[in-house]
């Protein structure tokens, strides 16, 4: 019971210090690459119920959408995100835009950057 309570606080306590999103952060940088995403569908596995019951499997609509690789001032560093069809068209190759940024992670163990949001920018002076 104590080693049980032990671990939970341990793993509480990493997830608080690593783990969590930091505070949103504003980038610009260039789109250098986007890429057309056919609509698709995505088959979600069939849940198994209390009764060992197997539920159907749901297929799940994934619109079209572009990829978009950005990369960010400063670092070099590139992210990606991908946008709908129609907010897409506001953007292409070469395009300065404005990024908001959350960052989550493990400390040194490794980090990802999650795009929020992507808004034309101003030309770079």
């Amino acid at each position: 019971m104590l080693a049980t309570l032990a671990v939970l606080v341990t793993a509480s306590t990493l997830w608080t210090a690593c783990a969590r999103s930091g505070p949103p952060r504003t980038a610009s940088g260039v789109i250098v690459d986007k890429q057309h995403r056919d609509a698709s569908t995505y088959t979600r596995p069939a849940t198994v119920g209390a009764g060992g019951a197997s539920g159907a499997h749901t297929e799940v609509p994934i619109a079209e959408s572009y990829a978009f690789v950005v990369c960010l001032d400063g670092s070099g560093d590139t992210v990606r995100t991908s946008l709908n069809e129609v907010m897409s068209r506001q953007f292409s190759v070469g395009q300065r835009v404005q990024l908001q940024l959350v960052e989550r992670g493990l400390g040194p163990l490794g980090h990802k950057v999650y795009v929020r949001d992507m808004t034309p920018g101003a030309p770079h002076s």
